[in-house]
Formats: structure tokens, sequence, C-alpha cells
């Protein structure tokens, strides 16, 4: 089992000497400073397997490929992982990048109700199915129709 998330961290200067240093979607909610995306790969136990460092106007989404030819590189494993990733990197083209190297993956869900599910391609033949529903944030409990 592999697990997959990003992160991102900004420079308080110029950054010129950094070419993957650009503006993009700012977790430190820091539009006006450069950054540089950082996707870190954990195995079961929790230990390092794969990192990159990525632009820092890259998408989540557009990731998930390259960090799956860097892990096979790092560990030589070539299918029969589990891959986690967030609801961030959720989207067809991902789903299809994992399936196509012989993996599994667990996804959260995007939902129209504000309420979480967890997706996983071992779940059923189809290869979709619920496999938990998760609370809401608290903002969105509201209007899911949540006490």
């Amino acid at each position: 089992m592999y697990l997959y998330d990003l992160t991102s961290t900004y420079f308080e200067g110029a950054g010129r000497k950094n070419s993957q240093a650009r503006r993009g979607y700012s977790r430190d909610r820091r539009p006006d400073c450069k950054q540089v995306v950082v996707g870190l790969v954990l195995d079961r136990d929790g230990f390092p397997k794969a990192h990159e460092v990525f632009d820092g106007n890259v998408q989540d989404r557009a990731t998930v490929g390259q960090m799956l030819e860097e892990l096979e590189k790092r560990t030589g494993r070539k299918g029969g992982a589990t891959v986690v990733v967030d609801r961030g990197m959720a989207y067809e083209e991902n789903l299809k990048e994992i399936r196509h190297r012989g993996h599994h993956y667990i996804v959260g869900e995007r939902s129209r109700r504000g309420i979480s599910r967890w997706r996983s391609s071992r779940a059923s033949r189809g290869g979709r199915r619920c496999c938990a529903r998760l609370r809401p944030a608290i903002g969105s409990r509201k209007r899911a129709g949540l006490r």
C-alpha cells in the first residue's frame, strides 16, 4: 500500500534562483509568494518510498503519472500495490493511469451533497464502489442536512 499526498512551501524572497518557483494554488494562503509543490509517497508503515519537487503552479491531478513512474524506479515494483490518494487527484485519467500500471486504488470522492466518500478499485468487479461515508467538514454539515 502506498499513500500519496502533496503540499507546498513558499519563498519569502523573489525565488529567482529556483527555476521551479512559481505562483500557484497556495495551501498556505500566500498567493503573493512563489512556491514549489512537494509530493511524497509513504508505505503502509509510514516510511518514505519516493518524493518529488514539482513546479509551484502544477495542479495536484497532473502529478500522479510522474510520481508513479518515480515510485516504480525507486522500488522496482511494477504493479500489485494499492495506491491511496485524496480527492484532489481523484480524476478519471489518474485512476486509469493507476490501473494501467497494474495497481489498485483507494480515493476520496467528491459528492454534491458535501458528504465525502471513499472509492476503491478492489471493492467490486465493476471497479467502483463506495467503501465508507465520512463526516463532512463542519461548514458543509448544515448543507448536507446533518446536525
